[in-house]
């Protein structure tokens, strides 16, 4: 989430839910990705997966070392030890100023997955409207964040899924809009994003949830359960 999370504070200077099932997994098939690198480029989003859309790998987007994934509202995430792939991408999408990401993330094991994601929801349930907290992305000025929606997507064919939306604005009073769908099947974690100026219209929400149902209908071709 880090390359979202600069993206959101870029613009802000320029300008009950608990955990769903997971669907019952397809039966393995020989071209069923099982190593964690193999996984994530498997489930991530590239140019054309989407119409109208380019996809690029964002700098440092597969590196798991010194980059953040679960950032909310000054939480301590202990999850982030937990994971051993990721990849993140930037998606263009023409005629559109909203700026695009789908994230990957593979965990050692469903369970921290499940963690990974149940910490998150926490975070945002507990996040204080009323604070000022720096991001743990380096660089960053402290922001307050507002929810302005939190719930899960009941159309989604990934039932451990939960959709947020906020306004994030800097002390100055400069503000903000981040949407991001999460959803979680066996060891991995996909995180579609989008962070515009202005309340995202519509059709940018609608464009972030086809980006979340392509990535849906790719992770539930994958096994549950651990890795092998």
């Amino acid at each position: 989430m880090v390359r979202v999370v600069v993206a959101v504070a870029a613009f802000v200077l320029l300008a009950g839910c608990t955990d769903e099932p997971s669907v019952e997994p397809a039966p393995p098939t020989p071209t069923t990705p099982t190593a964690p690198e193999a996984i994530v480029e498997f489930v991530v989003l590239g140019s054309g997966d989407v119409p109208r859309t380019t996809a690029s790998l964002i700098e440092d987007g597969d590196q798991v070392e010194g980059q953040v994934t679960l950032d909310e509202c000054g939480f301590a995430f202990t999850s982030e030890a937990d994971r051993v792939a990721r990849r993140q991408v930037s998606i263009v999408r023409r005629g559109d100023s909203g700026r695009y990401s789908h994230e990957v993330v593979v965990y050692g094991s469903e369970a921290e997955a499940r963690h990974a994601l149940a910490e998150w929801r926490a975070a945002v349930r507990d996040c204080p409207a009323d604070e000022f907290i720096k991001p743990d992305s380096p660089g960053l000025v402290p922001l307050r964040t507002e929810v302005l929606e939190f719930h899960p997507i009941e159309s989604l064919p990934i039932r451990n899924n939960t959709v947020v939306r906020e306004r994030v604005s800097t002390k100055r009073g400069r503000a903000a809009y981040l949407a991001a769908i999460y959803q979680q099947h066996g060891v991995v974690l996909s995180v579609s994003y989008l962070a515009t100026t202005a309340e995202p219209s519509t059709e940018q929400v609608n464009r972030l949830t086809t980006l979340a149902l392509e990535a849906a209908e790719r992770m539930v071709t994958l096994p549950g359960g651990d890795l092998a």
